[in-house]
């Protein structure tokens, strides 16, 4: 799907936020690491199975003892054992331990595989942040350039006027000169803002795996719906809990006696036969019961672990909460102080572009010269920089706001 929408994004396409989100959130690394932690977890529980299934073992052994069984009287035919003794036997245990408690150790490796997951998500999350300055850096570039088009523009407007004031003799050519030598540097800046529009980009299809270009249409978001879904912190944070109180069962699973059954099948001297001095097959097969005491011992010790496990994953939590809060009460302070200069920019606009068309009106009749009017188009320029600056700020922090929450 990911390479679908790649080769679909053409030159003058619309491009939103919402679709870089998306793309970056498809995009193929991720993807893959999200595979292989599934794969891990598959191998995990083949590995957990292979477990389960009867175990097999050869064993073979030579002794020599200091003393061997006998009787205290001489029965014809039948010799004393030997003290070299000689064994060889196949054996299968099947434990049931094992097989009644096999879910919950599953559970286990399944808890693990949801951590990674989880780790993943976070990862992949804090990237859209970084998402987010970019595509608002792209527009704050589209932003600029519309400007240092309206300057030129003015600029232009001057020239025309300074021409037409040079042919009725009410100025000199210096003055065209120095006009033109700041057209010249209006355009040098809309350079310098081309090439950082440009890096900005190549920096989005890189995390994006799109192929966008200059000539797409950033389109700016007027309503603001992205990161609507929950932190994937909680995520993480819920599935360590998971962990921990399903490896909290595991400790009762070692406090059980290992019951299983076996079968034994061999050869050697003696045989099951402790009378028969001769090599012998023979087979033996039942119960087997074991309990190890050491457990016993360790869990009061493997439960305050795993308690002061769960104390921190709790601490963890309510500093993130903290964090995510103090960080959106600065969002809004952000906000707050944008909105009060915005509603005063449009003010200001005003006022410094009817002081640019009134330069416009002296430098016709030669009552002004072009460093003068310079600094009016350049006061209304900046004026106009600062409120745009504002402007895509502002939806900047909104978005920034909503990709904090999620609490």
């Amino acid at each position: 799907m990911c390479v679908f929408f790649v080769s679909s994004m053409q030159a003058q396409d619309k491009v939103t936020i919402d679709q870089c989100l998306k793309a970056y959130e498809t995009n193929v690394p991720y993807q893959l690491q999200f595979a292989s932690i599934d794969d891990i977890e598959k191998v995990k529980l083949d590995l957990h199975q292979a477990t389960l299934l009867p175990q097999t073992m050869v064993v073979g052994q030579g002794t020599y003892q200091s003393d061997v069984t006998g009787i205290p009287i001489t029965i014809p035919g039948i010799q004393p054992l030997a003290k070299d003794q000689y064994r060889a036997y196949l054996e299968v245990n099947q434990s049931i331990t094992d097989l009644l408690n096999k879910d919950k150790q599953r559970a286990v490796i399944r808890d693990q595989s949801v951590i990674e997951k989880s780790k993943n998500s976070v990862e992949i999350y804090k990237f859209k942040e970084q998402i987010v300055e970019i595509y608002f850096g792209i527009l704050l570039s589209d932003r600029q350039l519309e400007l240092f088009d309206l300057s030129k523009k003015q600029i232009g407007a001057g020239i025309s006027k300074m021409d037409a004031a040079l042919a009725n003799g009410l100025t000199n050519k210096i003055q065209v000169e120095l006009l033109k030598a700041e057209l010249l540097k209006v355009e040098q800046s809309e350079d310098e803002i081309l090439a950082r529009k440009e890096s900005l980009i190549q920096n989005l299809n890189v995390l994006t795996g799109l192929t966008l270009s200059k000539e797409n249409d950033f389109e700016t978001p007027f309503q603001i719906n992205g990161f609507s879904e929950p932190r994937p912190e909680f995520a993480l944070f819920d599935a360590q809990s998971r962990w921990l109180e399903d490896s909290e069962k595991l400790l009762d699973i070692k406090l059980q006696p290992r019951i299983g059954v076996f079968g034994q099948v061999g050869y050697g001297r003696p045989g099951l036969n402790m009378l028969s001095n001769n090599f012998d097959s023979y087979f033996i097969g039942g119960v087997r019961l074991m309990w190890s005491l050491n457990p016993f011992m360790t869990k009061k010790n493997d439960q305050q672990l795993i308690k002061l496990q769960h104390t921190g994953i709790q601490v963890q939590k309510e500093m993130f909460v903290l964090g995510q809060k103090l960080k959106d009460g600065q969002i809004d302070g952000q906000i707050n102080g944008l909105e009060k200069n915005i509603e005063k920019d449009d003010k200001i606009i005003q006022i410094k572009d009817a002081a640019v068309e009134n330069a416009q009106r002296k430098l016709s009749l030669g009552t002004m010269d072009a460093l003068d009017y310079i600094q009016y188009v350049n006061q209304a320029d900046i004026a106009k920089q600062q409120a745009a600056i504002r402007a895509i700020q502002k939806t900047k922090f909104q978005f920034l706001k909503l990709y904090n929450s999620g609490l």
